[in-house]
């Protein structure tokens, strides 16, 4: 993902011709806005630097009292690293699950204010599972 937001910034600003077609192209994202939601509204991004998204959207919950679930079908059997990028607003504690069919992948707490004392800022996290086996 980082790879992808520093081929796009630099064809953006450079406007020089993506030869390797690597811009843009990225078949095996699954954008959260296009996943089967309960409990969240798709969002426009008002600055797109935030977004992986073509369309500079996000979800988010319907409100701040209810829990929202976001899920696909994954159609390509194989050994996959699994990225989920998140935003930890100030002043919420969200919580965090992931699972993988069944099997919970991880949990967290969006308590990024109280650890890294940012105060007032919402910023953009990434979790990280390597070689998730999808059947």
């Amino acid at each position: 993902m980082i790879i992808d937001a520093i081929s796009t910034f630099y064809h953006n600003m450079t406007g020089i011709a993506d030869e390797t077609g690597r811009v843009g192209n990225h078949p095996y994202r699954i954008q959260a806005e296009n996943m089967t939601l309960s409990g969240y509204t798709v969002v426009n991004i008002a600055n797109p630097i935030h977004a992986s998204s073509p369309n500079y959207q996000a979800i988010v919950t319907s409100s701040n009292v209810t829990a929202g679930t976001a899920s696909t079908t994954l159609t390509n059997a194989g050994t996959f690293d699994i990225a989920v990028n998140y935003f930890d607003h100030f002043g919420g504690k969200a919580k965090w699950d992931v699972y993988l069919a069944s099997n919970l992948l991880a949990t967290w707490n969006g308590t990024h204010e109280d650890q890294l004392g940012y105060a007032r800022v919402s910023f953009v996290f990434p979790r990280f599972f390597p070689h998730a086996n999808v059947l």
